[in-house]
């Protein structure tokens, strides 16, 4: 039996994926039209909505923003306060090494922007108090 062939690197799936600059354009292209097409099918708030239903917010598959809230705070996400929103999307890149639950420096401190824009006074927000159509 052959020995079982080692995996390549980071850099070697790049080297293997960099098809050439053509394939790159036609790359950027087909993802240009599906962003633009998906805007024109669905508002939104409708991306959002499936965007945080499918997101993993936790170290052992925890996938939706309720998941992640009840597992990181125990309870729903329609109960979190705009800091313990702003964790959860701190961890967003890495959920696994990040926890939302008992967050390092570097999460508090993205999550601490993440609020400071949110309530900064140059934001637009209607008389509703609301922003955007949700």
């Amino acid at each position: 039996m052959p020995a079982a062939a080692a995996r390549p690197s980071l850099s070697s799936w790049r080297k293997i994926c960099s098809c050439g600059r053509a394939a790159a354009w036609s790359a950027r292209r087909w993802s240009s039209r599906l962003r633009y097409g998906s805007n024109l099918v669905l508002p939104k708030q409708r991306i959002l909505e499936i965007y945080l239903n499918i997101a993993e917010l936790g170290p052992s598959g925890q996938f939706g923003v309720q998941a992640g809230s009840s597992y990181a705070f125990g309870r729903p996400a329609s109960s979190l306060t705009p800091r313990e929103a702003a964790l959860l999307a701190a961890i967003l890149p890495n959920p696994v090494k990040r926890s939302a639950r008992q967050p390092g420096p570097g999460v508090r401190r993205l999550a601490g922007t993440y609020v400071a824009r949110a309530q900064a006074p140059w934001l637009c927000r209607p008389a509703g108090g609301k922003i955007g159509p949700f």
